[in-house]
């Protein structure tokens, strides 16, 4: 086994002072103190683990950020759907009032001239 300075530990496999420091309180790395120095015991099999693991993170990482760009891709489009729909339906609608500003002149009219008949008649 061999001793490193923690920022070395840290250059070498990637991790913050965070995560070096939950490994240390988990027990799965030694920390040494010497000198007001932090050592962290080191071995080559250790190192390869601790690299094994990053690149599966990395790999995990990859595969969310992929799905997540998925899930974006995704509702954009519902978004964009959405957003036609509401067009459709808004033009829909417009016509639809239109329509019905066209009856209620027609039956205005209608029976105006209805009650003009009438008022002949008597």
């Amino acid at each position: 086994m061999r001793w490193i300075l923690e920022e070395q530990y840290s250059e070498l496999t990637g991790l913050d002072t965070n995560a070096i420091k939950e490994l240390i309180e988990s027990g799965a790395i030694t920390l040494k103190l010497e000198n007001s120095l932090r050592y962290i015991e080191t071995s080559p099999e250790i190192i390869q683990k601790i690299l094994d693991v990053k690149d599966a993170l990395i790999e995990t990482l990859k595969v969310k950020t992929s799905f997540l760009g998925e899930v974006v891709i995704s509702l954009e489009e519902l978004c964009d759907e959405g957003t036609n729909t509401i067009h459709t339906l808004e033009e829909q609608l417009k016509s639809s009032q239109q329509e019905v500003e066209f009856m209620r002149r027609k039956y205005k009219l209608m029976w105006d001239k209805t009650i003009e008949e009438y008022a002949k008649v008597e």
